[in-house]
């Protein structure tokens, strides 16, 4: 039989249902094919997934494809990759899904390029996938194959970057091979065991949400800490280890991980169905609740705690040895001054004029008269000046009172 990955190859150029040119083939796995294509009536570019025509036949095949895109039609979330159309060729009768057609790449080439991410860069990317999840869970949809592969990170015409969530359950329509341990390539519908729950692992019926929840723990938890939750040398040992045991703390593989963040990833990969986080809308608001904006460092890392504490006593201790230095150096400078001069006593001067006596204004003496008796020197008496201990003001200047005349027509001077 021609491999269908050969068969998916020489497809490329035709056009299904006169409509949908297939340009080139982005994947290829075991139930069908991915394509880029474009339609020729819109000049839309689109993407386009090909049931391979060996499952034309199948009813339960068939039943499943179709409900994938009548799923992602019915939820209609901004992070679950929009359905645009559901047909089948004229020519040769194969079965397709036309999807909107997503600039970026899965969440499985980010973690291989980047390995191990940030707590903030994985909540980001996870978080809008588990919004899609919640709203897919609300109409009874459940994914049943969270895995990297299946995360699609978009990017928009505007550099805006919108995780999508992609493929509804088509990977579980047929048994899963031990072979299939292999990651699977980018396309590709088939899933692999890394991400199932213990409940899908075992075959339980009546799958819920909380299979979900146990795949995006998975994920998450390869993401912060770059290894798989679980891991085995086969097929068998790795479903008996997912039934049987707990995966490694993430302590242990990333301890840079916050331990309140590890706590929440361990419990939404709790094995026991009462114990693990309870629905995807618990598991996403306890990752909202989380705080990413801790500071990276603690502030004055240089500086141990003790000696912090010393340091406003110091910068006081130098503030006041400042102002005392101060004072100390004004005081010096007010000592040191010379001493003021005393001033010689009042003296009394007798000046020849008429005996008339008149009162003359002190502003109307403009100088001395020249006839002046010279004036006696008067010894000024010894007195012992002390330092002045602190700067006075000068007092107000007051207007001298108004000169009087003797009976001999003398000025009298004040004394």
């Amino acid at each position: 039989m021609e491999p269908q990955s050969t068969i998916a190859q020489d497809r490329v150029g035709a056009l299904l249902n006169g409509r949908y040119e297939l340009l080139r083939l982005v994947g290829a796995g075991g139930m069908g094919a991915v394509y880029e294509a474009r339609n020729t009536w819109t000049g839309r570019r689109v993407a386009i997934k090909v049931l391979h025509p060996a499952f034309a036949q199948n009813e339960e095949v068939l039943a499943r494809f179709f409900r994938e895109a009548q799923a992602a039609t019915r939820i209609a979330h901004p992070s679950i990759v929009e359905v645009l159309d559901l047909g089948q060729d004229g020519a040769d009768g194969v079965y397709y899904i036309v999807q909107e057609f997503l600039e970026g790449r899965d969440l499985r080439a980010e973690m291989d390029e980047v390995g191990a991410m940030s707590p903030r860069r994985a909540v980001e990317l996870m978080a809008p996938v588990m919004a899609a999840l919640a709203a897919a869970h609300a109409k009874g949809v459940v994914h049943r194959d969270i895995k990297p592969e299946n995360i699609f990170i978009a990017h928009g015409p505007d550099g805006a970057v919108t995780p999508k969530l992609i493929d509804f359950g088509i990977s579980k329509m047929v048994d899963l091979e031990p072979d299939l341990l292999r990651r699977t390539t980018p396309g590709t519908t088939l899933g692999t065991p890394y991400y199932m729950s213990p409940e899908q692992c075992r075959g339980d019926a009546g799958l819920d949400g909380r299979s979900d929840v146990w795949g995006v723990g998975a994920v998450l938890y390869e993401m912060l800490s770059g290894s798989l939750a679980f891991e085995a040398p086969n097929y068998n040992s790795l479903i008996v280890k997912i039934v049987t045991s707990a995966p490694a703390p993430l302590a242990e593989r990333a301890p840079e991980v916050p331990a309140e963040l590890a706590a929440i990833v361990h419990r939404a990969l709790t094995a026991s169905l009462d114990a693990r986080l309870p629905s995807m809308e618990a598991f996403l608001e306890a990752l909202r609740r989380y705080p990413l904006d801790r500071p990276s460092a603690p502030p004055m890392p240089c500086v141990p705690a003790r000696r912090r504490a010393v340091v406003p006593a110091v910068a006081g201790l130098g503030v006041a040895c400042a102002l005392l230095l101060a004072l100390a150096s004004r005081g010096s400078a007010v000592h040191s001054a010379p001493a003021p001069v005393a001033r010689p006593a009042a003296t009394r001067v007798e000046v020849i004029a008429p005996a008339a006596v008149e009162t003359v204004p002190a502003s109307a003496v403009a100088a001395p008269p020249r006839a002046i008796a010279r004036p006696r020197r008067v010894a000024a008496p010894r007195t012992a000046v002390r330092p002045a201990s602190r700067v006075e003001l000068a007092p107000p200047v007051v207007a001298p009172p108004p000169l009087e005349r003797s009976a001999n027509g003398a000025l009298i001077l004040p004394p």
